[in-house]
């Protein structure tokens, strides 16, 4: 979402943006080791096919992870008073954000629908994906999504109606595009995740809601709930349904010994994001934009 607000509502919102990346670029690197040790430990088995499989994604993936951390550290410590500007610094940032939030779309569409992966030789090939069109649309549509969803992230009121809309029509592209997958199977359920989705830009559009909608915590509660309801539609049957995941599974002892440890891990991130979140918007921010009026007094 900051990559597509920056990118594109910069001269705007970029003060407004920005005050986020820091603390959401600590979070997002715990989320990720604790997410694959825990998917490792439920799937030992599955794990190296998928990691074979999407080889050159997954070290494109690194490469631009790199790039993006290294963008931010040049832009906020270090490069801010050189001939590279801060704002071509987060352009760099935002483009590289949207190709990682691309790249993890597609390996996850992928598993949905199968398409373009060869199980046997583990091997993905971009081009059968890409010309399946429910694949390009569950894509679009998500960032469409997100999109909207930034809006109410980021607070920008000078676009709170859009929010509405665009949220809408990214929900509208997804649902059609899920409509037409082979493997796809509509359950009463799956309203739920659409309900909650334009839920959001909805509370944030009516004044007395607007506290609620734009609170970060309710935002990745509703996101959250929404997402394991759409992977549940699809359990157990990965790959196009061509693979059951219950083979890959570890023991139940184990199974049991990580759901325990999910619930510590979900408390340790939120713990952890609501820490560098408070610590981020009181003193240390202040206390670095004080050190930058420091130095262009003294002409550092």
């Amino acid at each position: 979402m900051a990559g597509s607000a920056l990118l594109m509502h910069y001269r705007s919102y970029g003060k407004q943006v920005k005050r986020f990346i820091i603390p959401i670029w600590e979070i997002t690197g715990t989320f990720f080791i604790l997410y694959v040790v825990n998917v490792e430990a439920l799937a030992p088995g599955l794990l190296p096919i998928v990691a074979e499989t999407y080889i050159f994604l997954i070290l494109l993936f690194m490469i631009l992870y790199s790039t993006r951390n290294a963008s931010i550290i040049f832009a906020e410590f270090i490069w801010k008073k050189s001939f590279i500007s801060e704002k071509t610094l987060y352009r760099i940032y935002s483009i590289v954000t949207l190709m990682l939030g691309a790249i993890i779309l597609v390996i996850y569409v992928s598993i949905l629908t199968g398409k373009g992966i060869n199980i046997s030789a583990h091997s993905f090939n971009l081009i059968p994906f890409f010309s399946y069109l429910p694949d390009d649309g569950i894509i679009l549509g998500s960032a469409i999504i997100f999109l909207g969803l930034s809006y109410v992230f980021y607070d920008m009121e000078r676009n709170r109606r859009s929010s509405i809309y665009i949220t809408a029509t990214g929900l509208v592209i997804n649902a059609v595009s899920f409509a037409f997958l082979k493997n796809f199977v509509f359950y009463p359920y799956l309203v739920i995740p659409i309900v909650l989705t334009i839920l959001i830009p909805v509370l944030y559009n009516i004044r007395k809601t607007a506290v609620i909608g734009k609170n970060k915590i309710f935002y990745i509660a509703l996101m959250s709930i929404s997402v394991a309801i759409i992977e549940r539609s699809f359990f157990p049957y990965l790959f196009g349904g061509t693979v059951d995941v219950r083979g890959y599974f570890s023991s139940v002892a184990i199974q049991s010994a990580m759901f325990d440890l999910s619930i510590l891990m979900i408390i340790f991130v939120g713990s952890m994001m609501i820490f560098y979140f408070r610590m981020y918007f009181g003193g240390f921010r202040n206390t670095i934009r004080g050190n930058d009026l420091d130095q262009e007094e003294r002409g550092v």
